[in-house]
């Protein structure tokens, strides 16, 4: 098996090759830090939940009061919520819909023992088409499932705010770009979509 670090730099050779624009942004960023050790599927999941709509600094807050909450560290498990109801949730600041939606998550792992092994064999299209028949998980959701815990490596998420936002800022378009626009400067970027979102996301962390 590849390492990280060989898979990493092949991405990035590529990405500097062939987007000027992007060779800007990881020269200044540096090592590619995404992880290609699949995360836990139901993490994933429920820390996406969570972000959903949120900037990165709010979405923190609100995990860290989670997991004081729970009294641990990541990643969070199905049977971290079995004693925790949705009032304990709603004072970490979720809302009330996504504290139903993290425990009833949580029920369906439990109940139908799910696991990366479900989704490893299925193409994209086919695990956001299961993923999205659970409440509270959609595209967005999805597609960070893709990357985070499949370790997927040519995702493009359209309706991600802050990747639109950077290609707006970094390719100089007077609005954010459209469905179409925003497809014909990713492609450039192909198969390596996820390794450029990563930089992207980095650059708006900055």
């Amino acid at each position: 098996m590849k390492s990280n670090k060989k898979i990493h730099q092949k991405a990035v050779n590529h990405l500097v090759d062939s987007d000027e624009v992007l060779k800007q942004v990881i020269r200044s960023i540096g090592d590619c830090g995404l992880d290609n050790n699949k995360r836990d599927p139901f993490d994933v999941l429920a820390s996406s939940i969570m972000s959903q709509q949120l900037s990165k600094k709010a979405a923190t807050t609100i995990m860290n009061r989670v997991l004081v909450k729970l009294n641990k560290n990541r990643p969070l498990s199905p049977s971290d919520f079995v004693n925790v109801n949705k009032c304990d949730l709603r004072t970490c600041g979720l809302s009330n819909a996504k504290s139903d939606y993290i425990l009833e998550l949580s029920s369906k792992f439990i109940k139908d023992k799910i696991d990366n092994s479900l989704f490893e064999e299925m193409d994209d299209a086919a695990v956001i088409n299961e993923l999205t028949k659970l409440k509270g998980i959609g595209q967005w959701t999805s597609e960070m499932f893709l990357i985070f815990s499949l370790g997927r490596k040519d995702v493009l998420s359209l309706t991600d705010a802050g990747l639109r936002r950077a290609v707006t800022l970094l390719y100089g378009l007077k609005n954010k770009p459209t469905d179409n626009e925003f497809i014909e400067i990713a492609e450039y970027w192909r198969p390596y979509r996820s390794i450029a979102s990563w930089y992207l996301w980095g650059y708006i962390d900055q």
